[in-house]
């Protein structure tokens, strides 16, 4: 008898069972993220344990059978700060599928964030591929519920053939070779002295730019200072660049590592902060993007996103 629990593993068995679901349903039918352990671990597993509370699961005695990862943020929605529960990659063990197991997951899911005094869920949906079960699973379930806004994605090959090669879909494979004579070479910053590595004393700086940022946004996260300091810099996952100018920080980019399935498994940047105080030039704006595409590309990833 299957039973909905806080789940019990650590982790590495969350990563574990997300890949081996996730790889059963998706792959080669969509881009597939490969979520590590350590990747997991920058948002899914904070320090505070309280905080893993948030994860729902589903077993069959001692049998992880399903999983909905979650753990709560500090948002800006419409101008007002409030608690959110997030997650990401909800999973059931293709033998125990359309018994109900992510219905009953969910559900104490929300029960939880009411308990706990989330405003709302934050939830995410990949429309470009029909086989993304998950569109289907949560504009079934009744909720009353909002689009806060149509998200696309900004891509920039770093290696036009490799991405190619990995794409999917025959015509972004096409579209991406015949962009590629002119795309402009990555290179590196042409004022190096204005871009740096982020320091540990780079932390109010960035949060403040960050907050700055995020005001003017439907939705934004609000970061305090322990859950930026992990975001920033967290492990081999994470790099942060500032820009400097007047002799402070003045511009950030974090970026991480993560391998992606498509046709092959592939390296990419995702970006996933970027703020600029609006005294810093462009110029040394674009130096600070071209500065994280050249790191990014001696990393030896195939291509930028955000």
């Amino acid at each position: 008898m299957v039973e909905i629990r806080k789940f019990e593993g650590d982790v590495e068995q969350m990563s574990q069972f997300i890949a081996k679901t996730w790889r059963h349903y998706y792959q080669g039918r969509m881009p597939l993220p490969c979520w590590t352990t350590d990747f997991l671990a920058r948002e899914a597993w904070p320090d505070d344990e309280t905080a893993r509370d948030y994860h729902v699961a589903a077993y069959d005695g001692t049998r992880l059978v399903g999983l909905v990862p979650g753990w709560p943020v500090s948002v800006l929605l419409h101008g007002r700060e409030v608690l959110a529960r997030t997650g990401t990659a909800v999973s059931v063990d293709p033998e125990y599928q359309r018994q109900g197991v992510a219905k009953l997951m969910n559900q104490r899911a929300m029960e939880q964030a009411r308990e706990r005094g989330c405003a709302v869920t934050l939830f995410y949906l990949f429309t470009r591929s029909g086989a993304f079960r998950g569109t289907k699973f949560w504009r079934g379930r009744g909720m009353p519920t909002e689009l806060i806004r149509r998200q696309g994605h900004w891509v920039r090959p770093l290696d036009h053939a490799a991405v190619a090669r990995w794409e999917l879909w025959r015509l972004d494979a096409w579209g991406t070779r015949c962009l590629a004579p002119f795309a402009r070479r990555v290179a590196p910053p042409v004022d190096p002295e204005t871009v740096r590595a982020y320091r540990p004393q780079d932390l109010l700086p960035c949060e403040l730019l960050i907050r700055q940022r995020g005001d003017s946004m439907d939705l934004a996260r609000r970061f305090d200072a322990e859950a930026l300091r992990r975001h920033l810099e967290y492990k081999e996952v994470a790099k942060t660049l500032v820009a400097e100018h007047e002799g402070r920080v003045a511009g950030l980019v974090s970026f991480c590592s993560l391998d992606i399935f498509g046709r092959s498994l592939a390296r990419f940047g995702l970006i996933d902060l970027l703020a600029f105080d609006p005294a810093l030039p462009s110029s040394k704006r674009a130096d600070l993007v071209r500065a994280t595409l050249w790191e990014m590309k001696q990393d030896g990833l195939i291509a930028a996103f955000m």
